[in-house]
């Protein structure tokens, strides 16, 4: 995605977030010449969509915010990536936007 779409797709899932009673801070950009280890280091994919959040379990439980923020953009998107960081609090999670695949 181009800087522009990448931001513009931000600000809509924040919007959509905000609406729904999340609370939601502003977008912040990730430089375009970000390196592939530092992406990886945010538990990120290097393309495309991903949502991070703590847990780290295979099953999701019907009606976790995440799971159906995930079904939600995988139906916009195709895929969305899916990756945990157990150093977020538990209601945390956040969604990375890259280049398109």
């Amino acid at each position: 995605m181009a800087m522009g779409e990448a931001s513009w797709l931000a600000e809509e899932i924040r919007g959509l977030l905000l609406s729904a009673g999340w609370k939601v801070p502003h977008s912040t950009a990730i430089p375009e010449d970000m390196s592939a280890n530092a992406v990886e280091k945010l538990h990120a994919q290097p393309l495309g969509v991903t949502i991070i959040t703590k847990k780290s379990s295979d099953k999701d439980k019907p009606g976790d915010p995440e799971s159906i923020l995930a079904n939600l953009l995988s139906k916009s998107f195709g895929t969305v990536a899916r990756s945990w960081d157990a150093s977020f609090s538990d209601n945390f999670l956040r969604v990375i936007i890259l280049q398109k695949p």
